[in-house]
Order: structure tokens, then sequence, then C-alpha cells
């Protein structure tokens, strides 16, 4: 299974405002819905709270410390690794937020798809700053049309 993480943020690291995603870009939700599609996605239960319902076409987890959370459509987890060997089965996992399972996860993650958007938004949660010496950027993609974005994919450096 390969582990991604997948985020989205401004150039000066807003991924939230108030628990919310504070931008809506059509096309920055497409390019999310297309990668992810038919594959594994784990979340945090405020992102979860914050999307209100399973991602359809999905395997969908979510990490909560609360042992009696039962959420239809959804696998419960208590935490990252438990999340992850829920997944094992599936050919790729997202890592789709929020801040804390980002920052949890980033030691893990074999690849991070990261946008950054062009224009500022405000904001109260930041993403974290990625190990340089533990990822290398091997591409970059410009997208958008009204709301430009730029979609940088870094892999982990082979340690070995």
């Amino acid at each position: 299974m390969k582990l991604i993480l997948i985020a989205a943020m401004t150039k000066s690291r807003i991924i939230g405002k108030n628990n919310r995603i504070p931008w809506h870009i059509p096309e920055e939700m497409q390019f999310f819905k297309e990668i992810t599609m038919g594959h594994a996605v784990i979340m945090g239960r405020k992102t979860y709270d914050s999307i209100a319902m399973p991602l359809p076409g999905r395997f969908n987890v979510v990490l909560s410390r609360n042992k009696n959370l039962n959420i239809n459509g959804c696998h419960i987890a208590h935490s990252l690794e438990e999340g992850i060997a829920c997944c094992r089965n599936q050919e790729k996992t997202f890592i789709i937020g929020g801040r804390t399972l980002y920052e949890e996860s980033l030691n893990l993650a074999d690849t991070i798809l990261l946008t950054i958007l062009d224009n500022e938004y405000e904001g109260d949660t930041f993403f974290p700053h990625i190990p340089e010496e533990s990822y290398q950027l091997i591409s970059e993609k410009r997208m958008g049309e009204k709301d430009t974005f730029t979609v940088y994919t870094y892999q982990r450096k082979n340690t070995g």
C-alpha cells in the first residue's frame, strides 16, 4: 500500500479557519476528487465533521479517540496505525487532514501532494513544514483558470 499525504494550502501555509476550508475552488476540489477516487482516505474526526458525510467512491476511515463513535459508511480507527491497518488491502491510501493528522503522518508518507494556492485566505490552522532531509520535490504542475494553483509532488528520499 502506498501512503500519500494530500493537502491544499496558501503560500502562508493556511489550511483551515474555524474547522473549515476557507476557500471554494472547484478546479482544486475536482483534482482532489479525481486523484482520491477509488482509493482509501484517512481523516481526523474534525475533518469528517467539516465534510459531514463519507466521501463517495472511497474507502473512508475516520480517526477518533471516542471509542463509542459510529459513523455510517466509515470505518472508525483510534490511532493512525490502526487507520493504516484498516487500509492494508488498498493500493493507495490518502491522508486528507486535518492538521494533527498531517503532523502525525508527515514522517510516514511515501508521497506528498501539496497544492499551493496563488490567492491568500485568512485562517487559523497551518500545514506543517515538509522535512527537506526526508522528501525531494519531483514535479510541479500549474492548474486552474480563474483561481490558479500549483500542485507539488514530493517523494520520500531513499534512506537505504
